[in-house]
Parts: structure tokens; C-alpha cells; sequence
């Protein structure tokens, strides 16, 4: 009867074991955040990494005639002329020198956001960001990122360009007025 039952047992877990790979593996949600640290006029920022199409350092901008708020004027990136946008300035910064940076945001029509200097990549634990809860200068910055050095304000890529696509609107019906 020993013998039976130790049998069995040795069957049963055969069994589930073989059962175990015929089940297709379970995805695993991804818990953490990557993002990319970043400095405006010397202060800490983070941007979503997959809210950017890309990054450049050194990329000559061409300054154009507008009276669009925060427009530096045009860039060629992938053989493709791009609008390049002061991050300083669309977070209420005063207007300095040159950035050397730039992230660029959109699909079909891409975007370059001018910013001062690039810290590095953050993995962060998706608890690690938290909505925001004091009310700024700027709607542009909705969460932030607790990291063991420091806090990270967290800036909202899409309400960026919504921000720009509300100032190009706004200079096209100042000029014809």
C-alpha cells in the first residue's frame, strides 16, 4: 500500500509538472518607469523615455522669424525639417543661452524640445511616482519622482505639445488680425 501511494504521488507530480509547461507562460506588467533625468536652468527634471522618439546633442538650430512663444526655429533630423522648442521657456523659465540638447516628441510630425543638460537614464519603481500634489506655475508638470537622492519633477510630454499647438494657433490669429 506504501508502495501504491508513493506511486501515485511520484505520477501526480509528473503529471502537474509536464501540465506546467503546456500552459503558456504568464506576462509580467512591467513595474517600473524608464525615463530619462534631465536640467532646465539647473534644475532637476524627468521625461517619460517612451514619450520621446528620440535624442540629439549638438544639433545646429536655425532661428526663424515668429512670434511664436519659446520657437528657436528649425533643425534637420532624419532628413526631415523639425520646429525646436525652448523647454525653458514653455515651463516659465526666462530665455538664456543655447541648449545643448534635445528630445524630440510625436509620430508623424516630430517636435524638438530644447533643454540645458542630460543627467542620465532612471529605472524607477512605478511607486516611485506620485501624482503632484501642489498646484505650480506650469500645467506641464502632473507627477513627480521620488528617487533615493532626490525629487524629480515629472514633465507631461503630451501637454507640451499641446501647449505648443495652443501657441502656434494663437500666434496664427495674431497675425491675421
Amino acid at each position: 500500500m506504501i508502495g501504491d501511494l508513493t506511486s501515485d504521488t511520484a505520477t501526480e507530480l509528473r503529471r502537474a509538472f509536464d501540465r506546467s509547461f503546456a500552459k503558456a507562460p504568464r506576462e509580467r506588467v512591467a513595474q517600473f518607469e524608464d525615463l530619462l533625468a534631465i536640467r532646465i536652468a539647473g534644475d532637476p527634471f524627468a521625461l517619460r523615455l517612451n514619450e520621446l522618439s528620440g535624442l540629439s546633442t549638438g544639433q545646429p538650430v536655425t532661428p526663424v522669424p515668429t512670434a511664436a512663444a519659446g520657437l528657436l526655429g528649425i533643425a534637420g533630423f532624419r532628413g526631415t525639417l523639425v520646429p525646436v522648442y525652448d523647454l525653458r521657456i514653455l515651463l516659465g523659465y526666462p530665455a538664456t543661452e543655447a541648449s545643448l540638447w534635445l528630445g524630440l516628441v510625436g509620430k508623424d510630425l516630430l517636435t524638438g524640445l530644447a533643454f540645458d543638460g542630460f543627467d542620465g537614464f532612471l529605472r524607477v519603481p512605478r511607486d516611485a511616482v506620485a501624482r503632484k500634489e501642489t498646484v505650480s506655475a506650469t500645467a506641464l508638470v502632473h507627477e513627480v519622482v521620488q528617487t533615493r537622492d532626490s525629487v524629480w519633477p515629472l514633465v507631461h510630454l503630451p501637454s507640451v505639445v499641446e501647449e505648443i499647438t495652443k501657441r502656434v494657433r494663437h500666434s496664427t490669429l495674431e497675425r491675421e488680425r
